[in-house]
């Protein structure tokens, strides 16, 4: 997707994100969280990057303020439209949740706060929630942007990274919802639940190993692992796609027939075959215990383009 990166960041069930352009190193904050500071700036040190917009999908507290006060310049406010490198980045005001709700639009990427979860949106816990203009703005939603509109979410409940707004469409009651009335009934729903984590398809080691000879075109063995991991060894004929990268790279997946999944240990490949089936792609298999059952089984490792 042009020359963009991403990087999520989560703490328990918050998620924020750092969105860049790859080429001129520009970065955008997006909901950052206090207590994940270290883990920002270590980040963009180590990839060059240089904050120039601060994308806020809802209002913080005093202390967040002065946190980030050295920012206060680079921060979007509803209406504004700026550049990230060369993609456009709009803040969209969506009230709802709050009367400053906003979304942020980059590239093919929305960023939705706590506007459009994945499987349902919010439950209306504050006072300031208002219903009927949050059914508006959901509206408006799904009237602006077309399904392949990626959702990033500043709330994960469940084991699912991202969606589209196509997946959104079929899969989350709230956007189904008719009218204000019958949004304000599912909302009011005491057994309210995002969508259900599900199992995944897995395959050993072992199996995967005796593949390899005799794999088809249109199979993929894609490694979500971050880039430091992958060029310490790999399995042989794999591709390098982060997980926080998979929403950038869809196009290429989907290119596949059947995709088989690692990480080191096997946590992040459930995480992202979980991702990949609920938006879609159906023939997708995490490989249990990772690269490091790979290494512990003794089998061949390819390391910087050479097999070992």
């Amino acid at each position: 997707m042009l020359s963009l990166g991403l990087k999520q960041f989560r703490s328990k069930e918050w998620v924020s994100y750092l969105v860049y352009d790859k080429n001129t190193k520009e970065c955008a904050w997006v909901d950052p969280l206090i207590e994940l500071m270290d883990d920002y700036r270590a980040y963009l040190m180590d990839q060059g990057l240089k904050p120039t917009l601060l994308m806020e999908t809802r209002t913080r507290n005093r202390s967040y303020e002065r946190f980030l006060e050295e920012f206060s310049s680079c921060r979007m406010h509803s209406g504004a439209v700026a550049q990230l490198g060369g993609v456009d980045v709009e803040a969209i005001e969506t009230p709802g949740q709050s009367p400053e709700a906003r979304i942020f639009k980059v590239a093919e990427l929305l960023f939705t706060g706590d506007t459009l979860w994945i499987g349902r949106t919010a439950a209306p816990s504050s006072p300031m929630c208002n219903v009927e203009t949050l059914w508006q703005s959901l509206q408006g939603i799904l009237s602006r942007f077309d399904g392949n509109t990626i959702i990033l979410p500043s709330h994960e409940s469940v084991e699912i990274t991202f969606s589209t707004l196509k997946t959104e469409r079929t899969q989350n009651p709230d956007l189904r919802a008719e009218n204000p009335q019958s949004l304000r009934s599912l909302k009011d729903m005491a057994s309210r639940q995002s969508a259900r984590p599900t199992g995944v398809a897995t395959i050993s080691v072992d199996k995967l190993e005796r593949k390899l000879g005799s794999m088809s075109k249109g199979i993929g063995i894609v490694d979500v692992r971050e880039p430091s991991e992958f060029s310490e060894g790999a399995i042989p004929g794999s591709i390098n796609i982060p997980l926080s990268q998979l929403p950038l790279e869809l196009s290429k997946l989907r290119e596949h027939l059947r995709l088989y999944i690692y990480c080191q240990f096997g946590r992040r490949s459930k995480v992202a075959a979980r991702t990949l089936d609920y938006i879609g792609l159906k023939d997708v298999v995490a490989v249990k215990g990772g690269y490091s059952a790979w290494v512990q089984a003794g089998l061949p490792v390819a390391k910087r383009g050479r097999v070992d």
